[in-house]
């Protein structure tokens, strides 16, 4: 096969040479050519434009993004006071009653860039619709985060092939497509950045130590590392998974912290993040609001919606969880006599990733001191993901017993491709049949997610049952059920958006209600007209908050949804 394949460049780069005669000269030939250098020494460069391809493809169909119905209490909110961006927008980021579940005050960063996403939307609406799902996350998740997380990974000194490869896993991991096509909270994706440009900034720092004597001490500069720290601490307001980030750092970079003061004052960010976390961000609602700013003990002491599983039930439920997060990251999906033959791939998959490391284990065991070598580099990144599924279990244990990737385990994503791409280093595989398996996973990784994806919008809307989902993961929801399809199709999705949009442009009476998924249109495009009252969380308790009863009743209930001409001033 690979001497196939070498025949076949060396024709192809011959007829190359022969077409063009004028190498020097022609700018299509020098393309070419250097495209085809590429290629040859980084063939992992083609699993990115297949991904690129797919994203576009996914991004681009109303029948795949959406928005969460909890989105839309938000956007309420964010709108009140029309597009203008003020300071005053800085202090409703402090609302956590309306942002978060129970008041948890821990994420301001979030509510804040809510705020900000919300009303570029809302802006936005005034010359074209934008789609469902943009986001100015987007630009950090999709084009930053995978900038950074190649350069982390070749400062790590890991193939660049590898890196690329590592960066199409990640792109395509359930976990952050999730957050791709799901408008909801930026806080998932902007920890995921957060982490990865940190672990990059750290490495940065880190690389004068891995050029020195192991003996030497080296100093980065105070200023450096005091600005890197002080970023840290920043991130944790995004998501409390950003805290991640703290034991990575030590993990990664231990040298880094062998002068004492620069040790103390890392040991001191926890120190300083608890009373941050469980007193003054819960005060400072309070004053500004006074809503319920409740601090994270309190909101898992007393939240009703928290699973408190025994530990049988948390064995069972590490066993489900564990099983998903590995399988779902490697494209590996339970496949049923009802699915189509395009479901039988995910087994080749694995039959040939396992194929590979088999083979790649027998070679090396023929040397023994190779083989010791080679499972000491495994022992690192196969702990790593062990404590890390100990970490997204311990998660789960408190919100929701058992969850796949989407959503939930975004910063699973994130270590899962640095621990695999510390994992191909050690197996040194070569980079074509590298390529050829991976091409496989992702295609298998992009039809697991499509239809995980349409499960979790069907639950979202019709009906709404979002506690559902879990019978998913326990395999009780068949994901390739051919009886499963989407409500509404892209195209009729589509079509009703713009003619809503087309209507209000033109003060036409609207011929038809929207679809209960595109009520955000409504809310978006009449900034101040949805106002949330004093009393809208006693009438709406959290056990109904995000149900569609609820939300139905928001929309038509004219004393619990007063009109821009009839609200008073906030609290």
């Amino acid at each position: 096969m690979l001497e196939y394949l070498r025949k076949l460049y060396s024709q192809i780069d011959a007829g190359i040479s022969f077409t063009f005669k004028y190498r020097g000269d022609c700018l299509a030939y020098n393309i070419i050519k250097g495209a085809q250098a590429l290629i040859k020494y980084r063939p992992a460069v083609l699993l990115l434009a297949g991904v690129a391809v797919f994203l576009f493809f996914i991004l681009s169909s109303y029948e795949h993004v959406w928005v969460l119905p909890e989105a839309f209490t938000h956007q309420a909110f964010a709108l009140e006071n029309g597009r203008s961006l003020t300071l005053e927008e800085v202090v409703r980021a402090f609302n956590f009653s309306v942002f978060e579940c129970d008041g948890r005050a821990s994420r301001p960063l979030s509510e804040l860039f809510s705020i900000i996403d919300y009303k570029c939307r809302s802006y936005l609406w005034q010359w074209i619709p934008p789609h469902p799902s943009l986001s100015l996350t987007w630009i950090f998740s999709l084009f930053l985060s995978p900038v950074f997380l190649y350069k982390f990974l070749r400062n790590l000194k890991i193939d660049g092939n590898v890196a690329l490869a590592a960066v199409a896993l990640y792109l395509m991991n359930p976990a952050v497509l999730s957050y791709s096509v799901m408008l909801f909270r930026p806080g998932k994706a902007m920890t995921n950045f957060s982490i990865i440009f940190l672990l990059y900034w750290g490495s940065c720092l880190y690389r004068p130590f891995l050029q020195r004597d192991k003996g030497l001490v080296v100093d980065p500069g105070t200023g450096r590392v005091m600005a890197l720290f002080a970023c840290i601490f920043c991130s944790f307001f995004w998501d409390e998974t950003a805290l991640l980030v703290y034991p990575a750092m030590l993990v990664f970079f231990p040298r880094l912290f062998l002068r004492v003061r620069y040790l103390l004052i890392y040991l001191l960010l926890p120190i300083v993040l608890v009373p941050v976390y469980l007193v003054i961000l819960p005060i400072l609602s309070k004053i500004l609001w006074h809503a319920s700013g409740n601090n994270l003990l309190h909101f898992i002491q007393t939240s009703d919606v928290l699973v408190r599983p025994s530990f049988l039930d948390f064995l069972n439920h590490y066993y489900v969880n564990t099983k998903l997060l590995i399988l779902d990251s490697l494209g590996i999906a339970p496949v049923h006599r009802a699915s189509s033959w395009l479901n039988l791939l995910p087994i080749m998959a694995g039959q040939l990733a396992l194929l590979l490391i088999l083979f790649r284990v027998r070679d090396i065991d023929q040397r023994p001191r190779l083989a010791r070598q080679f499972f000491r580099r495994l022992l690192f990144p196969l702990a790593g993901l062990f404590v890390l599924t100990l970490v997204h279990n311990a998660l789960m244990a408190v919100l929701n017993g058992i969850w796949g990737l989407y959503w939930y385990g975004a910063y699973w994503a994130v270590f899962f491709v640095i621990f695999g791409a510390l994992v191909l280093k050690s197996l040194k595989i070569n980079r074509y049949l590298l390529t050829v398996a991976m091409m496989i996973v992702l295609f298998n990784l992009g039809n697991i997610f499509l239809q995980t994806n349409l499960v979790y919008k069907r639950l979202h809307y019709y009906p709404y049952s979002p506690q559902a989902i879990k019978y998913l993961f326990l395999d009780v929801v068949k994901r390739f059920d051919p009886g499963l399809e989407a409500q509404f199709s892209n195209k009729e999705l589509r079509n009703s958006t713009l003619q809503y949009w087309q209507e209000e442009k033109r003060l036409i009476v609207h011929k038809k209600e929207l679809p209960k998924e595109l009520f955000f249109v409504d809310i978006e495009m009449h900034p101040g007209r949805y106002r949330l009252p004093n009393n809208f969380f006693e009438k709406y308790p959290l056990d109904n908050y995000y149900s569609w009863s609820a939300l139905d009743q928001y929309r038509i209930d004219r004393s619990y949804l007063e009109q821009s001409n009839r609200v008073g001033n906030h609290p």
